[in-house]
């Protein structure tokens, strides 16, 4: 059974333009073979706000921020930012708890990443 809460939630969604919210993630699932990661995850942030995602060890947190980052596909269900497909590669930003640098990223990558400290 589904909290009051996360039913309004999911009605909110159903009639929101997705150009309209900074990001919204509708019925996303992720299975690694038989096992669900993310289960009917469905939400929305409105522009300028901030949001954190919480839950226990194996909740699915990594694997949602991997969805929405491009580094993973999802299963089904569909997510996108200011109205462009995550697989489409908008940009995104967020801090992980863990592992903030890629490790393939090599000095010779900076000047794919300008944004990046140089010193």
């Amino acid at each position: 059974m589904e909290d009051e809460e996360v039913i309004r939630e999911r009605q909110d969604v159903r009639h929101t333009d997705d150009r309209q919210m900074a990001l919204v993630v509708r019925e996303l699932y992720k299975y690694y073979d038989r096992l669900c990661a993310v289960r009917n995850l469905t939400f929305h942030i409105k522009p300028n706000e901030c949001f954190g995602l919480l839950g226990v060890n194996g909740a699915g947190k990594t694997s949602t921020f991997d969805i929405l980052t491009g580094k993973l596909l999802q299963s089904s269900g569909a997510a996108s930012i200011e109205g462009i497909d995550v697989s489409e590669g908008p940009t995104i930003g967020y801090c992980p708890q863990f592992d903030a640098l890629p490790l393939e990223l090599t000095g010779r990558s900076v000047a794919y990443f300008p944004f990046l400290p140089t010193k």
